[in-house]
């Protein structure tokens, strides 16, 4: 007994989906409230889910096409800032020291602007990323309760959590089939710089 409510503890504690899935209402088959419900196990890989949802896909997709977008930009632009900077050390034979030191400083100043863009834009880009997953995984959380539901399943483990098991007690496929019925996608929301403009992120989905 003291194993099994060991082991419990530990899943709301380290398996986010399925923390997020009692969230959602999953309370397994109703019991009287003086009896100890026995435990009706189902197994799912949450990672091989994530992993072939089509919404999920679609986001990291976004995610990468963006990156890939703003990284192109950065590398121009660093690449200016490095010719600039060859130039400023050219001139330095022939600025007096306190005029190449005032150029430097102004150098320096827009280099450390430019550091702080990549920054904003790719958190920006991380954040948007992770609004977007989140509806995944709520989505998720919802379709693991209810294939819980209908099996009679009251507990529901990571497949790397356990050693041996059946496979008729697995969820996984039909987890996927069913979450990308219900969520075939996911919108990519717009990205918003910390001191800049918006950006819109592209794809479209519910």
């Amino acid at each position: 007994m003291h194993t099994l409510a060991l082991c419990v503890a530990q899943i709301v504690v380290t398996t986010d989906y399925l923390a997020v899935a009692v969230a959602a209402g999953w309370r397994g088959p109703a019991v009287a409230a003086d009896e100890v419900p026995r435990p009706t196990i189902a197994i799912i890989d949450m990672q091989e889910v994530m992993g072939k949802a089509k919404a999920a896909k679609s986001v990291r997709q976004e995610r990468a096409r963006l990156m890939s977008k703003y990284q192109k930009q950065f590398a121009q632009k660093e690449k200016d800032l490095r010719k600039k900077d060859k130039q400023l050390k050219r001139q330095r034979s022939v600025l007096s020291p306190d005029a190449f030191s005032e150029k430097r400083k102004s150098f320096k100043q827009r280099v450390a602007k430019f550091q702080r863009r990549v920054k904003r834009q790719r958190k920006a880009i991380d954040k948007a990323y992770a609004r977007a997953m989140s509806r995944v995984q709520k989505k998720l959380a919802e379709v693991v309760g209810d294939l819980a539901k209908e099996r009679g399943a009251n507990v529901v483990l990571g497949k790397n959590q356990v050693f041996l098991f059946a496979p008729e007690m697995e969820l996984t496929d039909a987890a996927v089939e069913r979450l990308n019925e219900t969520l075939p996608s996911v919108a990519f929301p717009e990205v918003k710089v910390a001191g800049g403009g918006k950006k819109r992120g592209g794809g479209s989905g519910q």
